[in-house]
């Protein structure tokens, strides 16, 4: 089954990606996203604009160790996700913890490091610290919004 849609990704001279256009099949624009960085070079947000190239429907905010999802609901965009990273075993083991909008942790990831493919997901735990898989994952995992559908 292929997609509804279509992604054209744009890109600097360095290769990074700086904006996602996202079309239906009659190539009419679904989104337009386009990444913000600062001076340095620091990736500092991701914006998602509606159609009209003005209406702002999500954003991601880069953080110190993650990010904030945040989507349009009504008139203003409410938080739906925070992220944060942290190394269990510096440069060896990190975990990756996915809460929702009241701070309350959700779910999160444990990665390894492994010699020959770099950092290397060994499982996903709920709340409770029981492992699950991606095909069978609690509702409360499901429920957790992204800033993008695409």
């Amino acid at each position: 089954m292929s997609d509804d849609f279509v992604k054209i990704y744009y890109r600097n001279t360095d290769d990074v990606t700086c904006r996602i256009l996202v079309l239906d099949k009659e190539n009419n624009i679904i989104q337009d996203e386009l990444s913000e960085y600062s001076s340095d070079g620091k990736h500092i947000a991701d914006v998602v604009f509606a159609p009209d190239h003005i209406t702002i429907i999500g954003m991601r905010q880069y953080t110190e160790n993650g990010f904030k999802d945040f989507r349009r609901i009504g008139n203003e965009l409410v938080l739906t996700q925070i992220q944060t990273n942290e190394w269990l075993e510096p440069e060896q083991k990190a975990k990756v913890s996915f809460y929702n909008a009241n701070g309350d942790l959700v779910f999160y990831d444990i990665f390894e490091k492994d010699d020959d493919c770099g950092m290397v997901i060994v499982g996903s735990f709920d709340k409770n610290d029981t492992q699950f898989f991606w095909d069978d994952s609690p509702d409360e995992v499901k429920l957790l919004q992204s800033y993008s559908d695409y």
